[in-house]
């Protein structure tokens, strides 16, 4: 049985709550509440050393967030992962959960590396 199973209303109702920010382009509490998701679901995830991992990188994660988050539609895009996340999760279907996982941390790694990209290019 997942472990995220028990969690899924709470982040169904973090990822209303980034929704709504989102649509008053309250970007500040859009940003904590993406915070928010992730600490809860990396709590939830049971794996100590991942949880200590976060801890360890945490000013290092907030500054790759805000990167990755400084774009309108690129919010509105993790919005949708995080909502296509929580439905694998829902269904219990762990194979799918992972690859959606996978490809929205490659996705946010991809928007990093073309923001540096750029801002080299700039200078």
């Amino acid at each position: 049985r997942s472990t995220l199973f028990p969690y899924t209303t709470l982040f169904r109702s973090l990822a209303d709550h980034a929704e709504q920010n989102l649509a008053r382009h309250d970007y500040d509490s859009f940003y904590a509440d993406n915070e928010r998701f992730t600490n809860v679901l990396v709590r939830a995830s049971r794996m100590p050393r991942t949880i200590q991992l976060i801890g360890t990188y945490r000013e290092q994660l907030a500054r790759f967030r805000w990167i990755t988050l400084s774009s309108h539609r690129r919010r509105l895009v993790v919005v949708g992962e995080h909502r296509a996340i929580l439905d694998a999760v829902e269904s219990r279907d762990s194979k799918r959960a992972g690859s959606l996982v996978h490809a929205h941390l490659d996705a946010a790694l991809a928007v990093c590396v073309e923001f540096f990209t750029q801002e080299r290019s700039d200078a």
